[in-house]
């Protein structure tokens, strides 16, 4: 609740907001150590963490296809948006990829034009005069 009016807030917000303050609803709230320090202390395994969906996603045959069942099976409306993300992504880094293709080709260019823009070309113009 804000000071003047009520505020809708979705569960993601609201941890995170739990784990990045130091007070919420008046009230001070623990410090949580670092989570290497866990680690090196042995409460904590050691690497990446372990996603519960792991075992879907393998079973499905990969991400993309575990994210398309989603969507379209389930009609899941955050596999939809993350889908459209992915695909954007994909568009925009091919339009990159072929970008820097055709920045890095070798251009054609002739003696006479690569002498006058490298300035070697003053001496035959002053000679001429």
């Amino acid at each position: 609740r804000q000071p003047d009016a009520w505020q809708l807030t979705h569960m993601d917000e609201l941890a995170h907001e739990l784990l990045t303050s130091s007070y919420f609803v008046g009230v001070t709230l623990p410090r949580l150590p670092l989570r290497s320090l866990l680690e090196q202390e042995g409460y904590l395994d050691e690497g990446p963490r372990k996603s519960l969906l792991e075992t879907k996603i393998l079973q499905a045959g990969g991400l993309e296809e575990y994210l398309m069942h989603k969507a379209q099976v389930e009609k899941s409306p955050a596999a939809i948006q993350l889908l459209q993300e992915r695909l954007e992504g994909a568009e925009s880094s091919a339009k990159k990829k072929k970008t820097k293709a055709v920045a890095d080709e070798p251009k054609k260019v002739d003696s006479e034009s690569a002498v006058e823009e490298a300035g070697g070309n003053d001496h035959a113009e002053s000679s001429a005069k």
